[in-house]
């Protein structure tokens, strides 16, 4: 069956009523609506306590510039998870932050300890293709694959994950993945303006709860 095309000025209309629409229908005469609430200030209960990212455990931030730096990827836990595993400085690290400066040059040995291939890939950042872990060279099992790149990108939040041919959400949904924080002098400052309401590891710490969540609701793909 074919449609008939619908006009630039019909649909303009249509649009346009359907917004009155939906603004009458959220408005009511006398009612003012609460004050909506300040992030990090507002008290608040949750069923499951927000963890903030501290300097080792889930998420910590691990310094990666200028520095040899070692991930294992390996199950963790129980019910098949997967984590990224580091030891560092004396600490033991899940899933780590990885914090980098913007120019820095950078070195991750990636073990895999998995009973199948993977690769890491460096999602967001301006990369080279023997270090960018699209999935054409994969490291095998009891393998290892040493990158090496300079951080070419500006300050903001980017994230690593596997990214194996047709294996990239299994590996991914149940816990392979973990956060890159490329800084500046600017993105410093606002770290210490911000304290402990820092919101790129909260929002890090929100991925893994919805990981938790999914997994719980949707099995990962097998």
């Amino acid at each position: 069956m074919t449609h008939p095309l619908i006009g630039r000025r019909r649909l303009l209309r249509a649009l346009a009523a359907l917004g009155a629409g939906t603004a009458v229908a959220g408005f009511t005469p006398g009612v003012r609506k609460a004050a909506a609430p300040v992030l990090c200030a507002t008290p608040g209960a949750f069923d499951t306590p927000l963890l903030v990212p501290g300097s080792g455990g889930r998420m910590g931030r691990l310094p990666a510039g200028g520095r040899p730096v070692v991930l294992r990827a390996a199950s963790y836990g129980r019910d098949g998870a997967l984590a990224f595993a580091a030891r560092a400085d004396g600490r033991d690290y899940i899933d780590p932050t990885l914090v980098v400066g913007s120019g820095s040059s950078v070195a991750i040995r990636l073990e895999n300890r998995l009973d199948e291939p993977t690769v890491a890939h460096w999602h967001g950042l301006t990369m080279d293709t023997a270090n960018d872990g699209n999935g054409e060279a994969l490291i095998g099992p009891d393998s290892s694959f040493d990158y090496a790149f300079t951080v070419r990108n500006r300050a903001s939040l980017y994230w690593y994950h596997p990214h194996p041919h047709g294996r990239t959400a299994a590996q991914t949904c149940r816990g392979l993945f973990g956060l890159i924080a490329v800084e500046d002098d600017d993105e410093v400052k606002l770290r210490a303006a911000l304290s402990e309401c820092d919101l790129p590891s909260l929002f890090g710490m929100m991925m893994f709860m919805q990981y938790k969540t999914d997994r719980t609701s949707r099995p990962c793909p097998p």
